[in-house]
């Protein structure tokens, strides 16, 4: 991937789901209430933030509509880069289906234009299973930290996420945002990692990523 290393913007999505539990388990990802959308932006080197938008504020439709307005007027500032882990599987169908259902078949081709023609889609998830073939199913987690012990970039503690089935069940939407801005800084960390960007360590910092640099 060394010839996106000069390019930007870089965008890191990382959605939440609440998905209710049915009679066989929980339900599919594509029935789930989006709850949480995060969004790491960066436009140049050293220029980072995140920033998380959540159910309760916005509402689901609102939601949808607000992340879409968000990636627009990001792909405004030049042809970059969108990433994630397993983007292609789960978070940009995810927003598609939504876009159409809550929004109306408008907003539906609105998403599908910004989302799959206004940006080089990077999934975090292909790159790892084609690169580390034969290791077993990566998961985002273990990506990082091979990553991270590559780039000497920091490992945050193992029990940094929480269940976001039971946190949207008990009310805690500030503890879903803080899992999500996590998750999405990491997102955007590991893309920058994998495009090549010359100021890793101070991108961490302005992330607020933190933890141990040993492998």
């Amino acid at each position: 991937m060394g010839r996106l290393a000069g390019v930007y913007p870089r965008i890191a999505l990382d959605i939440e789901l609440y998905r209710p539990r049915t009679g066989s388990g929980r339900s599919g990802f594509f029935s789930g209430k989006l709850v949480a959308v995060g969004l790491g932006i960066q436009r140049k080197p050293g220029n980072a933030r995140v920033e998380v938008l959540t159910v309760d504020r916005l509402g689901e439709a609102g939601l949808v509509r607000k992340t879409i307005e968000m990636l627009e007027a990001e792909a405004e500032q030049g042809k970059g880069v969108l990433g994630g882990y397993n983007i292609l599987s789960l978070d940009l169908p995810v927003l598609l289906i939504k876009a159409h259902t809550l929004l109306g078949g408008k907003w539906g081709r609105r998403a599908a234009s910004t989302l799959y023609r206004r940006f080089l889609v990077v999934d975090m998830f292909q790159h790892a299973l084609h690169i580390y073939g034969g290791e077993g199913l990566p998961g985002f987690r273990w990506l990082y930290q091979r990553l991270a012990c590559s780039h000497g970039l920091p490992i945050p503690p193992k029990d940094s996420g929480y269940s976001i089935h039971d946190l949207y069940e008990a009310g805690e939407m500030e503890r879903i945002a803080e899992y999500s801005r996590l998750d999405t800084a990491l997102h955007l960390l590991a893309l920058s990692a994998l495009l090549g960007d010359p100021g890793l360590d101070g991108l961490a910092g302005i992330l607020g990523i933190r933890g141990e640099t040993a492998c």
